[in-house]
C-alpha cells in the first residue's frame, strides 16, 4: 500500500471534497442567478428554475474522481503495523537496522 505524508493525505481529501461537492454548488449558483433575474424584472411569462449547468457524465466524473481521491488520502494516511515500521530517525544517521 501506498505511504503518504500527512500534508499529501491532507491536500488529497480536500480536494477530493472540491471536486465532490462541485455540481451542487454549481446548481445553486445557477438557480439563485435566474432568482435575482426574475426578481429584477418583472416581464417574464414563464420561466423554468430546471437548469443542468453541468451534464450528467461529468457530474459523474467529479463525484467519482473526489471519491477516489478521498480514498487514496485516507488509504494512504493509515499507519502500518507497528511491526514494519523503520524507527524513526534510523534514515538520518544511515542505520537502518536500529531497533
Amino acid at each position: 500500500m501506498i505511504r503518504l505524508r500527512y500534508e499529501m493525505a491532507v491536500t488529497l481529501v480536500i480536494c477530493g471534497t472540491l471536486l465532490a461537492i462541485t455540481p451542487p454548488v454549481s446548481d445553486y449558483f445557477a438557480r439563485r442567478q435566474i432568482a435575482e433575474v426574475i426578481i429584477a424584472r418583472t416581464d417574464f411569462q414563464t420561466v423554468s428554475m430546471a437548469v443542468d449547468t453541468l451534464s450528467r457524465p461529468y457530474r459523474a466524473s467529479l463525484w467519482l474522481l473526489g471519491a477516489v481521491m478521498i480514498a487514496v488520502g485516507i488509504g494512504g494516511s493509515i499507519s502500518l503495523p507497528s511491526g514494519d515500521r523503520e524507527p524513526v530517525g534510523a534514515e538520518r544517521f544511515g542505520d537502518a537496522s536500529v531497533s
